[in-house]
């Protein structure tokens, strides 16, 4: 019964069925509470669902049962990973390295991952010069499935920090590799830009655009890079772009808003203004589009307005 059970749970997750396959899960689980195993393949079910909080629950159930089961371990770390918590997902991989649960790239792919967001850049750098060091002795690193993303992280953290030839040297070799990353795009497009290169940029962000894992923060970033260095249509076409992707993201909106209509955008500004409510009275918004329009505008004026619209839709 056991066994028909088991390989009736797979088929239900081959075909998708996963309502289907957790609740066979449970049947299982209510025979032999005791098996690991069995709390892991919940996990997994709630992962594919979606559901990354019942799949953290039922690995903690897992480790409840044997406290060094390590794949209920790197099972919670893609949980949290999913759930954007890169502290947890840190924690759960360092508890599943020692015992032999991830491999020292994936360790360091999860290290990287952390103080990405903790904008601790030089961190990343120092951890990735880490890697390099041990692939010298054990060059099967290089070829691990952790290889192109912790190179990835490297190559966004030297952009960060202004490392231009770095970052840019570190994408342009790892893109053969992995031809529809968004974030190397991004750093291959910015550097591009910075020197200047206007055909090569406009192909790097149109592969940025058409990337498979682009991402709303990428999307912003990128708009944030184009604005400082004065590409004002780039920086419009990412945040066009991530508008469409998240209609209902209120920064995006926001920058949408200020974006289209500091540079006369007039249609996107027009159809913007209609579609999503900022909370203020057309005849207002279309007073601080004047106002962001205006070189001349008093700078206060134009200051309070844009808080004033902040406020309203965004408090």
């Amino acid at each position: 019964d056991e066994f028909y059970l088991d390989n009736l749970v797979s088929c239900y997750r081959d075909l998708d069925m996963l309502d289907d396959a957790i609740k066979t899960m449970n049947r299982l689980i209510d025979k032999h509470p005791y098996q690991p195993h069995l709390w892991k393949v919940l996990g997994e079910c709630y992962y594919d669902k979606g559901l990354y909080d019942k799949g953290i629950e039922a690995c903690d159930f897992a480790l409840t049962t044997d406290e060094e089961y390590y794949p209920a371990m790197t099972l919670k770390a893609l949980c949290f990973t999913q759930l954007g918590n890169a502290e947890k997902a840190l924690e759960s991989v360092r508890q599943a390295y020692p015992l032999g649960g991830i491999p020292l790239a994936g360790l360091i792919y999860f290290e990287a991952s952390y103080y990405f967001t903790q904008k601790q850049y030089g961190e990343i750098i120092k951890v990735y010069s880490l890697f390099l060091d041990e692939a010298k002795n054990e060059p099967t690193l290089l070829n691990t499935p952790y290889t192109v993303a912790i190179a990835t992280i490297a190559a966004h953290a030297y952009l960060i920090l202004n490392e231009w030839d770095k970052a840019f040297k570190l994408a342009d070799d790892l893109i053969a590799h992995s031809e529809s990353n968004a974030e190397l795009w991004l750093v291959i497009a910015v550097v591009h830009m910075k020197e200047g290169n206007k055909e090569e940029f406009k192909k790097a962000w149109e592969k940025f655009r058409n990337s498979d894992d682009l991402t709303i923060d990428l999307l912003r970033e990128a708009s944030n890079y184009c604005m400082t260095l004065n590409e004002n249509h780039e920086a419009f076409l990412n945040l066009q772009f991530a508008h469409n992707l998240d209609p209902e993201n209120k920064q995006i909106n926001l920058m949408y808003f200020t974006h289209s209509a500091a540079f006369a955008y007039n249609q996107a500004f027009d159809t913007l203004i209609q579609t999503v409510d900022f909370k203020l009275p057309k005849e207002r918004l279309m007073e601080i589009k004047w106002l962001l329009q205006d070189h001349h505008a008093d700078p206060m004026k134009l200051m309070n307005a844009t808080l004033e619209l902040t406020q309203a839709y965004y408090p």
